[in-house]
């Protein structure tokens, strides 16, 4: 470790006491060091013995020095400071210059009677402007006035009161009053209501400079003094603003939201990361805008959760999932499955046709950042288990710390959701049009809107990116992808994984139905290949039906994923279940429910219509009861013949079903009635036989 003059370091003895030091000099293998807060002289040390105290723990290393304060620009010093400062290096110029002072007392005695002798100083105000210089630094600036030290409170050394006469009343403000002050503004300004300091005048008057208290009405009323004995509003607020207004006031009102809203911004979130993918951020937000079903467009849904994963190195948007349920781990796992996977194929299912250029996110990224929701817990461990994420969760209310992807969240607002049909821009007000009626767009549709909106964010230039030295001389413009494609040649690549593998571990898993007709899952049918191969149809069929493991997308409802011991199979929807194909599963679900909704509504209807069947069954059976009466046969003379008796009561009903119309005959004799088929069949077996004979 090497030391330098002016250096500081700090011991600790064994009392406890930490002595502070300063390097005067290096000479061969010794150092001259002064401890600043005594009044001794330099003392010779070993730079190996400082050394080892280092290295050893026993002494450390001063980051800060406090003499920097005083290293302000010429400008900035006032005319009366200078001329004292130059005064008081005139009178030890010849001193400092004399290195011999640092090592041996007796040339620094000499040196210093020799100068006061010439400029008639006392020899303690020199040594006082000596060690001054020492203990500043050893420069020119270190014999500064210390006016830095005005403006702290200091006791009253008298009672007069300083400031602007009131109109009436006023008092001296003494260490009594401050006292009050201080009370009444830690009981009623620092509050998370957020009070005003009138209020808290009012309240701190009434509770700490009363003359006492009286009862009325049964209410304890405190009696205040008259007016010329009461502070005033502008001595409460002087005194605030001038002791206590500052961070501590601020966090005590702001409370959680302090280092959200009001902590000071001393760094970029871009620093962060060292390229693309290296550092993601995901987030969701309540979409602001309202949609309608996809199978019914008359139904209103609600309004979608989206989430977005934004790289921070590049600011492109990596991945997104459009929803209409809840955030839950599942759908932050379909965002970020969407960031690692390829776009081209994902942009394909929606019509949208694109190069790997205009969206070149895929990959598995090195970090992630999350809020504590959904990415806290046991199901989140297998992304950093599986997919060796490095998974970071924020403190609460520190959505400061995920500000790339927050930031994205409004501009996605502005330049889409606030455009379109149902969007809800401001909270609704007294005669402002109901956004919900407005509402035109389903889910599937929005999502096409999002994916060219991305596809666009990733083109655009950005104003204010922090473009890091490299990227400035090689010239690299200041739009996501082209940060991206230059960060990718810089040697740096995403891990990969199998489209299959990412599926596995990240989307949702269930048991579905092998049935004669497919695999059923929530009343879709899908085919399986292998399992048409294996017979397992056929099985199902004779009795041995059985559930098999999937893995599915909510976003999509066209297929499901069997993961056997040796591959990955994708088992598309069968044509019975096309209707539903390629919507999502919570508008599948939804159709459902209505379509159980309405069958309740309609119970009692549909009861009364099987109630007045029965009630006919009913009474025509009991009719026909009583016509036949107690039977007069026996068993076995009632089931004889019953082939005779088919027949014959089959010619009653087709003579009785001729039409016979006797008035129209009457009346238009040359009606035809039209011909019987049962006839025209007898006549023609009858002719067969005749010509056979």
């Amino acid at each position: 470790m090497k030391l330098a003059k002016n250096t500081l370091f700090e011991i600790v003895t064994d009392s406890g006491k930490v002595l502070t030091y300063r390097i005067l000099g290096i000479r061969m293998e010794s150092a001259s060091v002064f401890e600043l807060n005594s009044k001794s002289m330099p003392e010779i040390m070993e730079l190996k013995v400082i050394q080892d105290m280092l290295e050893d723990g026993n002494a450390k290393l001063v980051a800060h020095d406090p003499a920097d304060s005083k290293l302000l620009p010429e400008s900035e010093l006032k005319s009366v400071w200078k001329n004292k400062r130059d005064s008081a290096w005139e009178s030890i110029k010849n001193i400092i210059e004399n290195q011999e002072i640092l090592w041996d007392s007796k040339a620094r005695w000499a040196a210093i009677s020799t100068q006061c002798k010439k400029n008639g100083k006392s020899a303690t105000n020199t040594y006082l402007l000596i060690r001054k210089f020492w203990v500043g630094g050893q420069v020119k600036n270190a014999l500064l006035p210390n006016y830095a030290n005005i403006n702290k409170r200091r006791e009253k050394k008298n009672t007069t009161r300083v400031g602007r006469k009131p109109l009436i009343g006023g008092i001296t403000i003494g260490e009594e009053e401050e006292k009050k002050f201080l009370w009444g503004i830690k009981a009623f300004y620092e509050k998370k209501s957020k009070p005003s300091l009138r209020s808290a005048y009012r309240k701190t008057i009434a509770r700490y400079f009363n003359t006492g208290y009286r009862l009325e009405g049964g209410t304890t009323i405190p009696v205040l003094p008259p007016t010329e004995l009461l502070p005033t509003l502008r001595q409460f607020c002087y005194w605030y603003n001038t002791n206590r207004s500052g961070e501590k006031s601020l966090r005590a009102r702001e409370g959680k939201n302090f280092n959200l809203k009001l902590r000071p911004i001393v760094g970029n979130s871009t620093s962060q990361s060292f390229g693309p993918g290296d550092l993601y951020q995901i987030d969701s937000t309540v979409g602001d805008i309202y949609l309608v079903s996809a199978i019914n467009p008359n139904t209103i849904v609600g309004r979608p959760i989206l989430y977005l994963v934004t790289d921070v190195f590049t600011r492109c948007i990596a991945g997104f999932n459009l929803s209409l349920e809840q955030p839950s781990y599942i759908q932050a796992a379909l965002a970020l499955e969407n960031a690692c996977s390829d776009k081209v194929e994902f942009c394909k299912q929606f019509g949208i046709d694109i190069s790997e250029e205009e969206w070149p996110c895929k990959g598995i990224p090195t970090n992630l950042v999350a809020d504590r929701g959904e990415l806290k817990g046991i199901q989140a461990d297998q992304i950093e288990a599986g997919l060796g994420i490095c998974l970071t969760n924020t403190p609460p209310y520190r959505a400061d710390m995920k500000g790339i992807v927050e930031r994205t969240f409004q501009i996605g607002n502005k330049q889409l959701f606030h455009t379109l049909p149902g969007a809800v821009t401001k909270s609704q007000e007294r005669g402002d049009e109901d956004p919900r009626l407005s509402a035109t767009l389903n889910i599937v549709e929005l999502t096409k809107l999002v994916i060219s909106w991305i596809l666009t964010h990733n083109r655009k230039r950005m104003e204010h990116y922090p473009a890091n030295e490299q990227m400035l001389q090689e010239g690299i413009e200041h739009i996501p992808n082209a940060i991206w494609q230059w960060g990718l040649g810089q040697n740096q690549s995403l891990p990969y994984k199998s489209p299959n593998v990412i599926k596995t571990l990240l989307l949702p898993q269930a048991e579905a139905g092998i049935t004669p007709q497919g695999i059923r899952y929530k009343r879709a049918y899908y085919h399986s290949e292998k399992g048409a191969l294996e017979g397992w149809y056929l099985n199902a069929r004779a009795g041995g039906g059985s559930k098999v493991k999937i893995c599915y997308d909510p976003r999509d409802t066209s297929n499901i994923f069997i993961r056997h011991d040796d591959n990955f199979e994708t088992c598309h929807i069968k044509e019975m279940s096309k209707p539903f194909a390629k919507r999502t599963w919570a508008e599948v679900e939804q159709y459902f429910y209505e379509k159980r909704v309405e069958q309740e509504k309609n119970r009692s209807e549909e009861l009364q219509k099987d109630a007045n069947l029965d009630a006919q069954i009913e009474e025509i059976v009991s009719a026909a009861k009583d016509k036949i009466g107690r039977p007069t046969s026996t068993k076995t003379a009632r089931v004889k013949n019953i082939r005779e008796n088919r027949k014959d009561e089959a010619e009653r009903l087709r003579e009785e079903s001729k039409p016979a119309h006797p008035e129209c005959i009457e009346q238009e004799p040359d009606y035809i009635p039209p011909p019987s088929y049962t006839d025209m069949l007898k006549e023609l077996q009858k002719k067969r036989l005749e010509e056979n004979l």
